[in-house]
Order: C-alpha cells, then structure tokens, then sequence
C-alpha cells in the first residue's frame, strides 16, 4: 500500500476529550453499519440509549454476518484486524468477552487513542465540529484539532419547523428576520473568536435562493407549510453567516456537504438519501459566483452530483472539493471519483480524505479503504502512461496534507 507521511482530516465529529471508541460497542455500532443491519431485519425498536452492552450484542450478533460483503463491514474488520489483532469472523456470543478485554486493556493507558491517529493514522491536524473545552490541551507531540461551526439549523428536517428551533434560541416567541439575522451574526462572531477554521453547512434537497428580509418576514407571517418555512430560514441563514464572514475579511472556510438530503418518518441514524435534482447545483453555482471572496470547501455525498460539482470546482477560483462521503465511501465509487478528479481538477483543488469519524479507530476504518483506492488509481494511471512512478510521491503528499494545508489557511 501507498506510504503516507502525514494525513489532514478535515472533517470528522471527535472529541478530543473522549477520543476512542473505548468499546467493541462503539466500533460496530458506527451507523453506517448499524443502518445496514437495520436494513436486513433488525428491529430499532428494540433500542435505546440505556440498553447494556451484552443486550445489545444479543440483538446485533446475528445481523453482522449479513451485511459481510458492504464496505461498512470491511473497514470495521480492518480496524479489529490491524488494531487490535481480532476479526469479526471470530465474534460471536462466546467470543465476546474476549473482545471486550482485549480493547479495554488497550485504554488502560488513556494515550491509546491518541496513539492510533499518530502512529496508525499518520494525522497531524484534524477539524472536529464537535464542542470541547477552550482550556482542553492535545497530549504532548501527537496530533492537533482546529474547531469548526456546526451550529447552524438549516431546517433539512421537514418534521419538524427551523422556525420552532429558533424561537426557542432567540428566547421569543414572534421573531423577525432582523432577530434571526442578528442570532446567525452572533453565532459567527462568537465562532470566529473561538478560532473556527470552517463553518459547516448543509441545505440539503433545497436549492439556494437569495431571501431578502421582507420576503423571510412574510413567510413567517402567513407560512404553515413546514417546508417553504425551512428552504427560506434556511437560505437566509447562509446569506447571512456569507455576508457576515465577507464583510470581516475573515479567512474562515466555508464548508458545504452537497448531495444529500433526509426524508420523512426517519427513524434510525443514516437514513439519508442522494439528491437527484440537478437544478440544486445550478443554485450553488450562481451562490459562488455571488460571493467570490469566500473559500467554499465542498464534500459530495453523491455519485450522480460528484462529476457536475468536480466541473465546478475546476472552473471556479473560490471552490475546492474534500474527500468522499456517505454515498460515495465505497470503493468502486471512490476509486471511479478520485480517477475522475486528478483528471479533471488541479490537484491542488483536492483532497483525498476525510473520515467523518466519531472515534479515532474509524478515522484509521476509512483512511484505510482510502489509501487503497488511492493507489489503485495512481497504479492504473500508471499503467496506462498517463503518469509516470516518480511523480507519486508528491502528487500523495498533495492529497493527504498539502491541499488542506493550502485550503484552509493553516501552517
């Protein structure tokens, strides 16, 4: 497999205070591929947040053998396999026990988690979106986390009213867009002076339209459908952490997960499904255009947008383009989207990984099947003579660090 000296995860949901997995729970708990179980049978029904451990694997344990074919499965197996010298063809209800001990005396020493992005991973700076303490400080010479904002409701819930959810922040009950306006400001300030590097964001299955204030306010007047009164809290919402961070000059990110979007009557984590509507891209590309100051950093989870936004990303100055995510971790489809991108796209303009992980095993899961991919590409590419050997090594350092180094403003 490809070397890599150092990896930038910019985008996961860790919390350096809590870092690991800590349990075998924790690991094939993961969602996606809890949602795989789901999906062959196994009742959601039946959980809860208080269910013991042993409960729980006795509901799981004869599901995982189902989904052992889906990439889920794979990088679960590989974390067990290199980190821990287990595999999940050993787990059953005799076996467990064993697995049990053999992770918890890895966290006898609290710096095993920290261990396993440095020396398994290879990390060296990670984004989490997830809140942790301002005083909190890394653990001598091993990795460093950049904070980002992920505190924005844009309403991709259509249950359930973003207008509800702000009456309760703002703390009053008839709000005006000159009070939502204010509380998106406040918001961002306050981020920025935490030192966020980025602002996540996600509209989900709504295209962006510019909402001006008398519009926002008449909506909220006279609306009862929950969706027009999301897609337009929503929008106003971006328009306004844009507007803020380019009237400041701040050199904040501006993250965006397109490609995906959630449906009614969700009832387990992962049930998010790819959009399919291309007018959505076409938004976001006049919003670019409209904001040419602002760095958008652009994470698709869809194979069937992945090739239309690659044309944007290529075409304009202020877009880049990270990793793969949800709908495209699979490695066919990353494999196809890196071949696509080193094609198509200054490398630059890309990076090749980002975990998504809430525990630091799954940051080594993906960027295992990551740096598989990767290589598969660069040997094909190769092979063909489109590349020669020499140049691989810097065109990696490019996608695991560099790129990420350039677009994000960091040293």
């Amino acid at each position: 497999m490809i070397n890599i000296e150092k990896v930038y995860d910019v985008h996961t949901h860790l919390n350096p205070e809590y870092l690991g997995a800590e349990k075998l729970r924790n690991i094939i708990g993961y969602h996606f591929l809890f949602s795989e179980m789901l999906t062959v049978g196994l009742s959601f029904e039946k959980f809860s947040h208080d269910i013991s451990d042993k409960e729980w694997f006795s509901l799981v344990l004869d599901y995982l053998p189902k989904i052992k074919n889906t990439s889920s499965y794979w990088m679960a197996n590989k974390i067990l396999e290199d980190i821990y010298e287990l595999t999940l063809d050993e787990l059953n209800s005799k076996t467990l026990e064993k697995f049990e001990e053999k992770i918890a005396k890895k966290y006898k020493d609290p710096l095993w988690p920290w261990e396993i992005l440095k020396k398994y991973c290879k990390t060296e700076i990670l984004f989490t979106s997830t809140p942790y303490s301002e005083s909190f400080k890394e653990p001598k010479d091993t990795v460093r986390f950049k904070r980002v904002c992920e505190k924005f409701n844009f309403g991709i819930d259509i249950n359930k009213s973003v207008l509800e959810y702000l009456k309760s922040k703002i703390e009053k009950e008839n709000i005006t867009s000159t009070d939502i306006k204010n509380y998106v400001r406040n918001v961002v300030k306050e981020s920025l002076n935490q030192s966020v590097v980025s602002f996540m964001c996600w509209l989900g299955r709504y295209p962006y339209r510019n909402i001006t204030d008398e519009e926002l306010d008449h909506t909220i007047k006279i609306s009862k459908d929950i969706e027009i009164i999301n897609s337009t809290i929503g929008c106003y919402q971006f328009k306004n952490i844009l507007e803020y961070l380019k009237e400041t000059n701040s050199k904040a990110v501006v993250q965006m997960i397109i490609g995906a979007h959630t449906t009614s009557g969700v009832n387990w984590p992962g049930r998010i499904f790819e959009i399919v509507n291309s007018d959505i891209i076409f938004s976001y590309q006049k919003l670019f255009m409209a904001f040419p100051e602002i760095k958008f950093n652009i994470l698709v989870s869809s194979s069937l947008r992945s090739r239309e936004i690659d044309n944007l990303v290529r075409l304009l100055p202020n877009v880049t383009i990270s990793g793969t995510w949800l709908h495209t971790m699979f490695p066919n489809q990353i494999i196809k989207i890196i071949s696509d991108r080193l094609e198509f796209i200054p490398v630059g303009k890309i990076t090749a990984f980002f975990s998504d992980a809430y525990n630091a095993e799954w940051v080594y899961g993906k960027l295992v099947l990551v740096k598989k991919c990767v290589e598969i590409v660069l040997e094909e590419k190769i092979k063909q003579g489109w590349m020669k050997k020499k140049d691989t090594k810097p065109l990696i350092e490019e996608l695991f660090w560099k790129s990420s180094k350039n677009i994000f403003n960091l040293e």
